[in-house]
């Protein structure tokens, strides 16, 4: 009848944080047109100098803390604490979803038709095509989507397109996902919703992927406890599952570890010149962990912060009662590590998190057919202060590979990366250590608060824990199958009687792509599970 209708929302302005930041850049800017109208005039004598450049490092403490406790209470999107600004091809504005409506994609068949139309998919390969342009030589493309909505349709679109145009080349695909208490208590048919879009995930986007790699965990706190009770899924930090700005600043220093590889330079001989271990491309990393044709979903593993390591050079100058005073300090490094994905089999979360956090945390293990080990930072016990210091690239890979040992599992294959670098954090990085975690990531008298509780206050983040040690693991193993079978039976031959069809069905999905989906996953189940028909149909390295 000709009529339009006019949605208009408010301009989200930017927080205290951010506003903090360019006040800042604005007083420096200030400050420094000031200096160069007084160049070269100097006042004070060199007490009152020093006096002022502690007052003045103080201050700065204190405004640092206090920028990033405004992001603790009210940080509501990502963008409230991205301090980069963007280049105008890398965001893509998808019509018809408003950001006050979050129930509109809250299923995986809501973002179905949102980038499929002609104009959409060009401006998609448009962007695509500018920033492949811009590369000197593609490795690949890695891709971050929550997969936990509409989203992943959209993800699945977007990766086809990619899939059409530039075939040859990987996709490393990370999947995030919110705990299920980021978003309260949920109904029976959003749980519902949930599982379907968990199946989906895994039947659809680990098909347009080389590798997919699922993170997101239902729960990192025992139900009914406090952020400062002691107990946790991580030894070392508490992630408080409600805000989505705790688990994404998780899982972003998660993927930054284990991206590692293909951003680092080969210079020489990494050991001789203490340069890192390990460099490798994208195509390699993946290659490894797609090992079969039906097998490319890898699981994701950190500890982070790591304990520190018992350097072998140091040890041999210490006495024996000294020597194993040292040792008790220094923890199995990859007995640490905990899983970001949901659902392994020998992942003891349930029963771990209704007793204390010193007795029962889940731990990796598992039948690996081929997994990447990166560490980051690793620290070692100087005997001569006590303290720590960052080890060298030798120490560090012999403590790796000596844990690794310890582990006696079958391996078809393994890849090292070493960094003396640790992961840097930002000053808006949240705060998720606990109170005896040092400014270097250092773990210091651990033992003697393990259980105990302590004020949410005195945890640190940005402002206080500056760098920290971390070891990452991607891996191809049979632990992931539990996971792969729940997925399988949401879509299976009961779906009809409990629903699950009627909503794919809404959804617009046909029986041809149910029916293929489902073979996805069974594919998927019975590659991982070594079942009947499981050939062993490795994959072929190629190099491009």
């Amino acid at each position: 009848d000709g009529r339009t209708a006019v949605y208009r929302s408010e301009r989200i302005e930017k927080n205290a944080f951010l506003q903090s930041l360019d006040n800042e850049e604005e007083e420096m800017e200030e400050k420094h047109s000031q200096q160069q109208r007084t160049c070269g005039v100097q006042t004070g004598t060199d007490e009152v100098g020093e006096g002022t450049s502690r007052t003045t490092t103080c201050t700065a403490a204190e405004k640092d803390r206090e920028r990033a406790e405004v992001l603790e209470i009210g940080v509501q999107y990502w963008t409230d604490y991205a301090k980069w600004e963007f280049h105008h091809k890398s965001v893509l504005e998808v019509g018809g979803v408003w950001q006050t409506e979050p129930s509109s994609l809250a299923g995986f068949g809501d973002g179905r038709d949102l980038v499929r139309s002609a104009e959409m998919l060009e401006a998609i390969n448009d962007r695509i095509r500018f920033f492949v342009e811009e590369c000197d030589h593609l490795q690949g493309f890695q891709a971050i989507v929550d997969d936990s909505g509409g989203f992943a349709a959209v993800a699945a679109d977007v990766l086809s397109e990619i899939a059409d145009d530039y075939g040859r080349s990987p996709c490393l695909l990370f999947s995030v996902r919110p705990p299920v208490a980021a978003g309260g208590s949920i109904s029976a048919s959003q749980r519902s919703i949930s599982e379907i879009n968990n199946s989906l995930s895994y039947g659809v986007l680990s098909g347009l992927a080389t590798c997919y790699v699922p993170m997101g965990r239902k729960e990192f706190m025992p139900q009914g406890s406090e952020l400062g009770s002691g107990q946790g899924y991580f030894p070392h930090i508490v992630v408080n599952e409600a805000k989505p700005y705790h688990t994404s600043a998780l899982y972003a220093a998660a993927i930054e570890a284990c991206t590692l590889p293909w951003r680092l330079r080969r210079e020489g001989s990494a050991l001789a010149a203490e340069g890192p271990l390990g460099c490798t491309d994208l195509h390699s990393i993946v290659n490894m962990l797609h090992l079969r044709a039906r097998m490319n979903i890898a699981a994701a593993a950190i500890a982070f912060p790591t304990s520190a390591i018992s350097g072998p050079n140091a040890q041999a100058s210490l006495m024996k009662a000294e020597k194993e005073r040292m040792d008790e300090k220094c923890v199995h490094m990859t007995s640490q590590l905990k899983w970001l994905t949901e659902g392994m089999s020998d992942d003891r979360i349930s029963s771990s998190l209704s007793s204390s956090a010193s007795t029962a945390l889940a731990t990796v293990s598992g039948r690996p057919f081929s997994e990447m080990n990166v560490l980051r930072g690793a620290r070692v016990s100087d005997p001569a202060t006590g303290g720590y210091v960052t080890a060298s690239v030798g120490d560090a890979n012999a403590a790796l590979c000596d844990s690794l040992s310890k582990e006696q599992r079958p391996m078809i294959m393994r890849h090292i990366v070493v960094a003396q670098q640790p992961l840097a954090l930002p000053l808006p990085f949240p705060r998720l250590f606990r109170p005896y975690v040092t400014e270097h990531g250092d773990i210091e008298g651990a033992a003697a608060h393990q259980g105990r509780s302590f004020e949410p206050w005195r945890l640190k983040g940005g402002a206080d824990v500056t760098s920290a040690p971390i070891l990452a693991r991607l891996s191809a193993t049979a632990a992931i199958l539990p996971a792969l079978e729940t997925a399988q039976d949401k879509l299976g031959p009961s779906s009809s009687r409990t629903g699950v069809a009627d909503v794919l069905e809404k959804w617009g999905f046909s029986r041809v792509e149910v029916e293929e989906i489902r073979e996805r996953l069974s594919d998927l189940v019975v590659g991982y599970g070594g079942g009947e028909g499981d050939e062993g149909d490795f994959m072929d390295f190629e190099d491009d």
